[in-house]
């Protein structure tokens, strides 16, 4: 799991680069994924932390962020994305892994 030094950097980071690209402020929601780092760096970092950096990062960067996502051991052969959404205090996440065959996509799973 998440964590516990990384939890509130990481729902933090979650809505903040959600909103910026929202917005198109992606200028904003790198330096905020760079500042998630810093924190990783200063508290160390779990696989979970790390996949929930490669899901904000996808939009940016997305083939680098599959290779990385596949050599970590993580589902291969689809678009990986993240959803988020926002109640109270607390950030619940839900995946869709995009199922492609031949470059055409297949189905979507919810996870």
């Amino acid at each position: 799991g998440q964590s516990d030094a990384n939890a509130a950097a990481l729902h933090k980071a979650i809505k903040k680069v959600g909103e910026d690209i929202d917005a198109m402020k992606f200028n904003t929601a790198i330096a905020t994924l760079m500042a998630l780092v810093n924190d990783f760096y200063a508290n160390g970092c779990s696989r979970d932390d790390f996949a929930a950096l490669l899901l904000m990062l996808s939009p940016f960067a997305p083939h680098m962020v599959e290779e990385l996502w596949e050599n970590l051991g993580f589902a291969a052969g689809g678009e990986v994305t993240v959803v988020s959404e926002i109640s109270g205090n607390m950030i619940v996440s839900v995946k869709e892994a995009r199922i492609a065959i031949s470059k055409a996509m297949a189905s979507r799973i919810l996870v």
